[in-house]
């Protein structure tokens, strides 16, 4: 699959306005997480925990502004759980929808080219059929997500007490939840099945092997069979390149959305003192700082800033990277 790294993500896709935003974006959370790393080496621990939310923060809005869900305008306020979770949404139903019309659009733009073609071809013309039924049905399968916006609720709850000492039981109920979020990380094919994208590609792939074997079978003209063999290949190939590009950064979305949420009703508590309350209180066994901590250690060992940079120029290079790609082409053509 090498020869699919250096254009993972079409630039149709994204627009050059698009890519640079979300790349300035990316780049500030990365020096946001820098400065949280160096402050909580150094103790201090209200600093680092503002830093480190703000980095959170500005991941997810590179993200949507890299798959076009989210403006500029739109990011200059202050992202809340329910910007997140209505981005989580649709971010969910796009990674179904982007392959399904990923699909219809490159033939439908052929039209000409493949309609006699799918007109003797009863069993593709059915796969296609069945695939479009896929996208407009797609929406019924976001019953998981639902269930990971309530989770994201429940853990703003929880936030109200994280400026707290820790305690082994609110540390399991919190890890009980964000667990699953952190091992997507490291497993994509996870998040892949259970975002119900498998029945997705299983129909994809029907279509484009009923295809192929109709064009090879039926179309006499030699040079005529080989155009529409090569349309079909670049069709797969563009499937690819979105499907990669649209599971990944949901994965790191639903992770940054749901560490988030700890941070919910704290902000200010990090940087202001008030009534009863003064942030030189936050110490390292303070709920927060022991997620922090773990927050961090994902973010380096997942080489988190690198990969989704690469996944947004579309120019995948690194050891990670590729290992990201390759497992979930896993699932694919």
């Amino acid at each position: 699959m090498a020869e699919h790294y250096g254009s993972i993500i079409k630039n149709e896709v994204f627009s050059g306005e698009r890519i640079k935003e979300a790349l300035e974006f990316l780049t500030v959370a990365k020096k946001d997480f820098e400065a949280a790393r160096l402050l909580m080496e150094h103790d201090l621990y209200p600093q680092a925990l503002f830093m480190l939310q703000q980095s959170l923060e500005k991941i997810a809005k590179a993200i949507l502004l890299a798959l076009n869900l989210a403006g500029i305008d739109d990011l200059k306020r202050e992202v809340r759980h329910e910007v997140l979770t209505r981005g989580l949404r649709l971010l969910s139903s796009k990674a179904v929808d982007e392959l399904v019309y990923g699909v219809a659009h490159a033939f439908m733009a052929r039209l000409a080219q493949f309609v006699k073609v799918l007109c003797a071809c009863p069993d593709a013309l059915q796969h296609f059929t069945n695939l479009i039924r896929e996208w407009v049905g797609a929406a019924h399968r976001l019953k998981q997500v639902e269930e990971n916006a309530r989770r994201i609720k429940k853990l703003t709850e929880i936030g109200k007490e994280v400026l707290d000492k820790a305690s082994d039981e609110i540390l399991r109920e919190i890890d009980g939840i964000i667990d699953r979020y952190s091992q997507y990380l490291v497993e994509p094919l996870l998040l892949v099945k259970e975002a119900g994208v498998e029945a997705t590609l299983s129909k994809i792939r029907s279509f484009l092997d009923s295809l192929r074997i109709c064009i090879t079978r039926n179309v006499k003209d030699r040079n005529q069979r080989a155009e529409l063999l090569r349309t079909v290949e670049n069709v797969s190939m563009q499937i690819e390149d979105a499907y990669v590009r649209t599971m990944y950064l949901l994965d790191v979305y639903m992770f940054v959305t749901v560490h988030h949420a700890l941070f919910e009703d704290n902000i200010s508590r990090l940087r202001y003192p008030e009534k009863g309350w003064t942030p030189t209180n936050i110490s390292s066994d303070t709920i927060l700082v022991i997620e922090g901590r773990k927050i961090m250690d994902i973010l380096d060992k997942t080489e988190l800033f690198d990969t989704v940079e690469e996944f947004i120029k579309g120019q995948v290079r690194t050891g990670k990277g590729k290992r990201i790609y390759d497992t979930l082409l896993q699932l694919n053509f």
